[in-house]
C-alpha cells in the first residue's frame, strides 16, 4: 500500500498529465513528458514550503461552527474533509 508521500506524487503526477493535456487541447500547446516532471516537481516543493509554514490546528468538530444561508444573490461553497489518518480520505461540497 502506497503512503501519504507516493499518494501525493501519483496525485500530483494525474493533475499534471491533465493540465498538460488541456494545454494541448485548448492552447495547441505540446508538453514534454520531461516538462510534466518538472511542474510535478515544481507543485511538490511548493507543497513542501506551504506545509512548514502552516502552524498546527486540531480538527474543528461540528460543534465549533453553525452553518450560515448566503445573503440573497449570492451562492456558499461548503466543503468538508474526512480522513481516518491511515489509508482512506474523502471530500465533498455542496454549492
Amino acid at each position: 500500500m502506497a503512503g501519504k508521500e507516493e499518494l501525493q506524487i501519483f496525485c500530483y503526477i494525474i493533475w499534471c498529465l491533465w493540465g498538460a493535456h488541456n494545454k494541448l487541447i485548448f492552447e495547441n500547446k505540446l508538453q514534454t513528458p520531461g516538462d510534466v516532471l518538472e511542474t510535478v516537481n515544481c507543485a511538490l516543493a511548493n507543497l513542501s514550503l506551504a506545509s512548514l509554514s502552516l502552524p498546527k490546528v486540531p480538527p474543528s468538530t461540528a460543534e465549533d461552527k453553525r452553518w450560515e444561508p448566503p445573503e440573497i444573490g449570492c451562492l456558499k461553497l461548503n466543503i468538508a474533509t474526512v480522513s481516518n489518518g491511515v489509508n482512506s480520505t474523502g471530500f465533498g461540497l455542496v454549492i
